[in-house]
């Protein structure tokens, strides 16, 4: 098992959230979802972090030649 870690900045979570429909979480709540948030800690295994401030294709092509080469 791989785990992939999408980090970004509060802004650009927020610009994506204000483009969704229909979306269950309002951005309201992205503060102190990102507060709570536990990132991985350095020593932890089988964790790829990849930034978000990238095209989604970009981002999935991303993970899936990390767990490839998992």
């Amino acid at each position: 098992v791989m785990f992939a870690f999408l980090d970004g900045i509060a802004g650009v979570i927020e610009t994506r959230m204000a483009t969704r429909t229909g979306h269950y979480m309002p951005a309201s709540l992205l503060a102190s979802q990102l507060q709570t948030l536990e990132r991985p800690a350095a020593d932890e295994r089988d964790v790829m972090t990849v930034a978000i401030d990238q095209p989604a294709s970009d981002i999935a092509a991303i993970v899936a030649r990390g767990a490839a080469a998992h």
